[in-house]
C-alpha cells in the first residue's frame, strides 16, 4: 500500500542486502521544532503495524547527553525505512506515530533513551466520549457521514458532540470504497448510539461493521477507507515461495481452516418498527452437525436486500 521507486524495489528484491546500505530514520516534530535521528543513532527498533493498531519502540543512544535533557512526550514521530541504491539514499515513510512514553536509562558506560510510540487508531481508542449521543429514528446520516463525524470530531445528534475536544483527523474515501452499496446508503439512525466514556475508536469500528470497507492510516496522516480487493486482480508485488529477483520471498507458509464464529448472521427490523425486513448470511460451517452459531441484529433497514447485504458485510 506504499509507493516506492523502481530502484528501491529492485534493492529490496536483492538476495543480498549489505547492512551498511540499510537506512532507518525517525523524525520528531512539535510545532516549529524538528528533530531527526538516523541509523547511526538508532540502537533498536520494534515497529508493529497491524490492521487496527500501529505501535513502535525505538531505542536511541545518547552519548552526547542531549536526549536526557529533552521532554518529547506528545511529539509526532515518523519512521522511515530504506536503502542506499544506485539512485542514492531512498527512504519510505510510514504512518505517523506519537510519543507516549520516554525512558531515560543511565549505565556505567552509556546513556540510552527509549521512545514508546502509538498511531492514530491507538490514540482514538483512548479518546472517551464526554457526553452521550442518541440519534433519532428519522436521522438521515449514512455510515459514511457518521464515520466522517467521528474522524473530524463533528459527530453530533443536534445537541451533543461527544468527541469535539479531541484531535481532528482527515478521512479519505478511496476509489471503490462504496462497492458494497452500503457505506453511503445505509442510515443506522437510532441503532447507533454513543454512551458516556465510550471510546472513539470502538464507535468507528462499530460503524465499519455495517460495510465491507476497512481503514488504514497513510503516510499522509489521513484515514483511508477502502474495500480490499480479494480476487480478480494481479498485484505488482506479492510474497511468494518462488526464488528469484522478481519475488518477495517467504521463509515459510501455513494454511489454516477453522469453523467461522458466528456462522449464521441475521439482520432484521425491530418488532417495534413499522416495516418488517430481514436478511441473513451464513458460512458453510453452519450446516455442519452441532456447529451452528447464530447472531441477530436489529436495524432500521430499507429492504430485505439491505438486510442481506448488512449480514454479508459483517
Amino acid at each position: 500500500m506504499r509507493d516506492i521507486s523502481q530502484s528501491l524495489l529492485r534493492g529490496q528484491r536483492s538476495r543480498t542486502i549489505l547492512a551498511k546500505n540499510l537506512r532507518i530514520q525517525m523524525v520528531l516534530t512539535y510545532d516549529a521544532t524538528t528533530l531527526t535521528y538516523n541509523v547511526g543513532k538508532v540502537k533498536r527498533l520494534q515497529d508493529t503495524e497491524q490492521a487496527f493498531s500501529h505501535k513502535a519502540q525505538v531505542l536511541l543512544e545518547d552519548t552526547d547527553k542531549v536526549l536526557h535533557g529533552l521532554d518529547l512526550e506528545g511529539y509526532k514521530a515518523v519512521l522511515s525505512y530504506g536503502l542506499i541504491t544506485r539512485a542514492g539514499e531512498e527512504l519510505v515513510a510510514t504512518a505517523p506515530l506519537w510519543v507516549v512514553g520516554q525512558d531515560r536509562d543511565s549505565y556505567r558506560d552509556r546513556l540510552e533513551v527509549n521512545f514508546e510510540l502509538e498511531g492514530i487508531f491507538d490514540r482514538m481508542a483512548k479518546h472517551k466520549a464526554e457526553s452521550s449521543l442518541t440519534l433519532l429514528s428519522t436521522d438521515t446520516q449514512t455510515v459514511k457521514d457518521l464515520l466522517t463525524g467521528i474522524a473530524d470530531t463533528t459527530l453530533t445528534d443536534g445537541t451533543n458532540t461527544p468527541y469535539s475536544n479531541y484531535p481532528a483527523y482527515t478521512i479519505t474515501f478511496d476509489s471503490g470504497y462504496d462497492d458494497d452499496g452500503l457505506i453511503d446508503v445505509f442510515t443506522p439512525a437510532d441503532a447507533f448510539r454513543v454512551g458516556l466514556n465510550e471510546s472513539r475508536w470502538a464507535k468507528f469500528r462499530e460503524l465499519l461493521r455495517y460495510t465491507n470497507a476497512v481503514p488504514r492510516v497513510g503516510s499522509d496522516e489521513e484515514i483511508h477507507i477502502f474495500t480490499p480487493t480479494t480476487s480478480g486482480t494481479v498485484y505488482s508485488n506479492e510474497y511468494s515461495l518462488a526464488q528469484g529477483r522478481d519475488f518477495h520471498n517467504y521463509f515459510s507458509k501455513r494454511f489454516r481452516r477453522r469453523v467461522v464464529s458466528p456462522n449464521y448472521i441475521t439482520f432484521k427490523s425491530h418488532p417495534a418498527h413499522d416495516d418488517s425486513y430481514t436478511g441473513f448470511a451464513k458460512d458453510a460451517s453452519a450446516d455442519l452437525t452441532d456447529m451452528l452459531e447464530r447472531e441477530t441484529h436489529f436495524v432500521r433497514a430499507a429492504s430485505n436486500a439491505q438486510c442481506t447485504a448488512l449480514a454479508g458485510a459483517l
